[in-house]
């Protein structure tokens, strides 16, 4: 009796614990997801994620499943087993998540310091104690993938224990199920096909007793009309109508039906040119090969057009065979479509002839079309007369001042709106794909660098790892004593070992007591421009000329400014990136400046590469792509330079900010001067069409314009020193070098090796003014239909303010240029002579350059066809045109006394 109520109480108890396990584990799994449970939260959370890791998330949701089990579960089998298997799922989880997600831990610390490290890192993104214990040891054992199918196998049994169910059995039963659903699957296809097919033929019974019943009907009807229309008319006996070939559009107009008298009267059928008359026994004849379409006996025409009203109107007579509709055709709307009336004759000569009559009805209906045709154009003939004359009156009337309509054209208002950013969406975005190489593999190359190192007698530590997009750079810290030399020496060995394709020495690293390693990555990741005009390095850029130019090695953005430069020479072989990293740079100023802040004068004798920002904004004049213009556009340079410290001078300022600075303070926001920003693509080009004067033109802009805010970005694919001369580098500090195809290049680039050993793709060496040594980047990408569709948008939201005299300065000066390069080699004396003297003449000429009559007459031709002096006037010398500042402006050249 005692036995019951101790037994009930026993189970009251295991319930009530089993619930207060249920709300602990609640209450562990809300702190280890969130913050929201105060101190004991906290610790609750620091302590599992510690223990566990990744496995402390599963703890809570593995003892709820087994309480409930152990709740609801009448046949409590194996809880033993089943708690086991929760547990071991657990460690496997932990341990799972330490393989993929190491926690790096020094060789050389203790057992218990290992421990306290693996604890305090514990996280959801690795295992934590148990699990660094467990999976570090697999993974020291058997690699990656080794732990990975063992832990696997592991999980998987874990689960067959806990659950109670066979893995193989589960399988074979998802099988099972599978094919069950394929069965029903093809049977329903079966039956929707039987249903489709067996409604098809219930619709072609259906069918044809329709026709069937049509066909009946229509025998009814005809033979009940026959028999009420033979009363009427006694004399004929029947008459038969026969269908000819119905031909509807042809040239030829022929009667479709042939009335034929059975009685041996006559029946005259008209064509358009002749009558025949058919006698009972040819008709008999041709009854007898011709089908009879409907038979009807003659009547008047009024009761045919009532017969056949009434047939139309039936439905029978719509859905019918074609007989019917034709009928209908033929006594309803032929008459009204190809204008056939049928003249009603006398009852006693209806016996005799049916006449069509067709010309006459085509005519009658031709007549009010044409009546109003006429109106319609004697009305818009009105209309246009008094439009005419309405514009001649306001012509009449237009004021005085309207004549000055032209001044208004030259300021338009387009130019007044204010300047639209492109917005950051026209740029790609980056998919973020992965980091490329896991962190086992950079661990791995960092054990074989310190491995040959070893070999070679060389005591080298790996202190730190900088995964860039490209490259990856291992730091060393070489023990006391060892050269850093013998590092250096090593590298084609160590690209052996780490099977590089070619590895680069930075030796020391700049600012830090370490030698630079730097390995290809196996697989490169892009940069995307929208990357680097997103990071707060850029936004937050206080300058207006500021250039994204990509990411360092660790994967930093990297933005430079250009008017610290103050100017850039870049260089590097064919398809390195050149182009692409120009492109980034005039996007960046895009995105950054406005238009009346930065401009832009873009020089592209290669025509392609930069003819696609032509209309946007920033443009100073149109893209230049003429060599000999090209020339004349750096010289117009050098002009807008010192006539901006000119400028300078007057106003008491040493700089263009200075300038601007007082522009504002008085409030002259039209007097502020913009940057300029001269950007050359292939100065390999220039040099060979015009080598002086582009070379003179790069030197003085390069020496004087960073306080006039003009700077220069030079590119060429051809770094040899008759392009890149000793004159240009010494003037432009700036270097920004890609993959060159030897040392030789590089050293003129850089004055030093380094960028043969470069990947190309946006690979680069920068080296800025004030550096000591040039850094690796990985530079931006931006594609072609990107800066497209930017380009596009600019222009759809504002127009270009190019500086016609400007343009005509430039244009003037290459015409000049291009002729006097063409013409004599005494051209340029001939015109200072002439300038000196003011006069001209061939005798002159003859006796200051001791030439022949020829010679000198084709020397003034030239200078005719120039414009610096006029044609000849007899005896008299000629008259020259033009002042020496005159000619000094449409050449480019500078004044001496500047």
């Amino acid at each position: 009796m005692t036995a019951q109520p101790a037994r009930f109480g026993d189970s009251i108890l295991d319930e009530v614990i089993l619930l207060l396990i249920i709300v602990a584990s609640i209450i562990v799994f809300i702190s280890l997801l969130t913050e929201k449970m105060g101190i004991i939260g906290g610790i609750i959370s620091s302590f599992f994620k510690g223990l566990f890791g990744l496995g402390g998330l599963f703890l809570p949701i593995c003892v709820i499943a087994y309480c409930i089990w152990m709740l609801v579960s009448e046949e409590k089998r194996y809880p033993f087993v089943r708690g086991i298997g929760a547990g071991l799922f657990l460690l496997t989880v932990a341990a799972f998540a330490q393989v993929l997600h190491p926690i790096q831990v020094a060789e050389s610390l203790g057992f218990f310091k290992r421990c306290g490290v693996l604890y305090g890192a514990g996280a959801f993104t690795n295992g934590g104690l148990t699990g660094g214990l467990i999976g570090g040891g697999l993974d020291r054992a058997l690699d990656t993938l080794g732990s990975v199918i063992v832990l696997l196998a592991t999980g998987i049994i874990s689960i067959v224990m806990a659950t109670g169910k066979s893995f193989f059995h589960a399988l074979g039963d998802a099988n099972a199920h599978r094919k069950a659903r394929r069965k029903v699957k093809n049977e329903k296809i079966k039956n929707k096909a039987e249903r489709i097919r067996q409604q098809e033929e219930l619709e072609a019974e259906r069918q044809a007793k329709r026709a069937q019943r049509r066909r009946r009907m229509n025998r009814e009807d005809f033979n009940i009309e026959v028999q009420e229309n033979s009363s009427e008319t006694p004399y004929v006996e029947e008459t038969v109508f026969r269908k000819k070939p119905l031909i509807l559009e042809t040239k030829k107009r022929e009667p479709i039906f042939d009335f034929v008298k059975e009685n041996g009267a006559e029946a005259a059928v008209h064509r358009e040119e002749k009558t025949e008359d058919v006698p009972k026994e040819a008709h008999d004849e041709k009854a007898a090969e011709t089908p009879s379409i409907r038979e009807a006996a003659a009547m008047p025409a009024e009761d045919v057009r009532k017969e056949a009203a009434e047939e139309q109107v039936k439905p029978q007579a719509t859905e019918s065979d074609a007989a019917d509709a034709l009928f209908a055709e033929i006594f309803a709307e032929k008459p009204r479509e190809e204008s056939i009336s049928i003249d009603i004759l006398p009852e006693e000569d209806m016996g005799k002839t049916v006449v069509p009559r067709k010309e006459t009805s085509a005519a009658e209906e031709e007549i009010p079309i044409a009546m109003m045709e006429e109106e319609t154009v004697e009305e818009t003939q009105a209309e246009e007369a008094e439009e005419s004359e309405e514009a001649a009156e306001a012509e009449d009337a237009k004021p005085a001042a309207d004549i000055h309509e032209p001044r208004k054209e030259t300021a338009p208002v387009e130019e007044e709106r204010p300047y639209i950013f492109p917005p950051i969406t026209l740029l790609g975005k980056d998919p973020q794909t992965g980091n490329g190489s896991n962190r086992s593999e950079l661990f791995e190359n960092a054990r074989k660098l310190e491995t040959t190192l070893k070999s070679f007698s060389v005591d080298a530590k790996v202190i730190q790892i900088s995964r860039g997009p490209t490259v990856t750079r291992y730091e060393l810290s070489p023990s006391q004593g060892v050269k850093v030399s013998k590092i250096v020496n090593l590298a084609d060995d160590i690209a052996l070992n780490l099977a590089a394709s070619g590895i680069r020495i930075e030796a020391p690293i700049p600012g830090k007591a370490a030698v630079g390693i730097e390995v290809p990555n196996k697989e490169t990741q892009s940069v995307y421009m929208r990357t680097l005009l997103e990071s707060d390095a850029f936004k937050q850029h206080p300058s207006k000329l500021a250039f994204a130019l990509g990411q360092d090695i660790a994967g930093n953005p990297v933005v430079t400014d250009i008017a610290k430069m103050p100017h850039l020479l870049i260089a590097g072989a064919t398809g390195s990136g050149k182009s692409v990293c120009i492109n980034t740079l005039i996007t960046s100023i895009l995105y950054k400046a406005d238009p009346k802040e930065v401009k832009l004068l873009l020089v592209d004798p290669k025509v392609v590469e930069l003819s696609v920002y032509n209309g946007i904004p920033h443009l100073l004049i149109p893209v230049v792509t003429d060599p000999k213009k090209a020339a004349s556009a750096l010289n117009w340079a050098v002009r807008e330079m010192l006539q901006r410290y000119n400028d300078f001078a007057a106003h008491g300022v040493r700089d263009i900010k200075g300038f601007n600075k007082l522009m504002e303070e008085k409030g002259d926001e039209k007097g502020k001067m913009p940057q300029i920003v001269i950007i050359i693509d292939e100065l390999a080009d220039l040099m060979m069409a015009a080598p002086g004067e582009v070379e003179d033109a790069i030197c003085r802009l390069a020496q004087m314009a960073r306080a006039a805010g003009m700077h220069l970005i030079i590119a060429t694919q051809r770094p040899s020193v008759d392009v890149i001369t000793g004159v240009i580098k010494a003037n432009i500090p700036s270097r920004l070098a890609f993959a060159v195809s030897s040392g030789i290049d590089s050293r003129t680039i850089l004055d030093m090796v380094g960028a043969e050993k470069l990947l190309g793709k946006g690979d680069m060496l920068f080296y800025p003014s004030g550096q000591s040594k040039p850094s690796r980047l990985q530079g931006a990408f931006v594609t072609d239909q990107e800066v497209e569709a930017i380009v596009d948008f600019l222009k759809k939201s504002s127009k270009p303010n190019y500086t016609q005299e400007t343009i005509d300065q430039i244009t003037a000066a290459g015409k000049v240029g291009g002729a006097a390069e063409d013409s004599d080699e005494f051209f340029s004396q001939a015109v200072d002579l002439i300038l000196e003297k003011e006069k001209a003449s061939v005798s002159m000429l003859q006796r200051q350059f001791r030439i022949g009559y020829n010679r000198a007459a084709r020397l003034m031709d030239d200078l005719e066809k120039q414009g610096i002096v006029g044609p000849e006037e007899g005896s008299k010398p000629r008259k020259v045109l033009i002042t020496k500042s005159e000619w000094e402006e449409m050449t480019g050249a500078v004044p001496d006394e500047i």
